[in-house]
């Protein structure tokens, strides 16, 4: 069984009408608030830096999922793009029901890719939140400055961490990374073993594929 990050939303998904003529309930929104006030307030610039300490781990997986010549971090950025592109749809949201399972009326809406369906499920203002913070992370870790990302793709290591530099490289070794991270402080709070840590590594970059 797959871990999740996140616990489910509370409460049913709400829709006004019925099966045959139904709009999405904008009370639905509220159901991703507690969701959204604790990525509200994150720092982005910390985030990154986390991102950062476990990239060999990140890049491992990727590997390991059938891409030895791409950057995991090329991947991240392209996501967020995806992300960024979402639509915003103007008026009600027409949804139909054909089996259990609701759907976007508008064809054009139904083939978007997953996340983008999940921005638009939460609301204008939920997502907009959501992307404000992608956009943060997404200058982050592509432009040139600590914790970008280098020509090649790779995220380099800022003016007070250069010490971790050497040990970036794609080819790394992601097990004596683990013991950097667990050994370093602030140590992590929580046990994290390296096939954990690439089962999650590869649920994310398999995301949106």
């Amino acid at each position: 069984m797959a871990k999740r990050p996140t616990v489910s939303l509370g409460g049913p998904f709400l829709a006004q009408g019925d099966e045959l003529n139904a709009t999405l309930d904008p009370k639905n929104y509220s159901r991703y608030e507690p969701m959204i006030d604790a990525v509200r307030k994150l720092d982005m610039q910390r985030v990154a830096d986390v991102y950062l300490r476990f990239y060999p781990l990140f890049q491992s997986a990727y590997q390991d999922l059938g891409y030895p010549n791409a950057y995991f971090n090329d991947r991240l950025v392209a996501v967020i793009d995806s992300l960024l592109a979402a639509p915003e749809p103007a008026g009600p949201i027409e949804l139909t029901r054909p089996n259990v399972m609701y759907t976007f009326s508008d064809p054009t809406l139904e083939a978007l890719p997953a996340g983008q369906k999940l921005l638009i499920r939460m609301g204008p203002d939920n997502a907009g939140v959501i992307k404000a913070k992608l956009r943060e992370l997404r200058s982050i870790v592509s432009a040139g400055r600590p914790g970008a990302a280098s020509s090649t793709g790779t995220p380099v290591a800022s003016n007070t961490d250069r010490s971790t530099a050497a040990m970036l490289s794609p080819a790394g070794d992601s097990t004596a990374w683990l013991a950097y991270i667990c050994f370093t402080e602030p140590p992590v709070s929580h046990t994290v073993t390296l096939y954990e840590f690439k089962a999650a590594s590869l649920q994310y970059a398999a995301f949106n594929r």
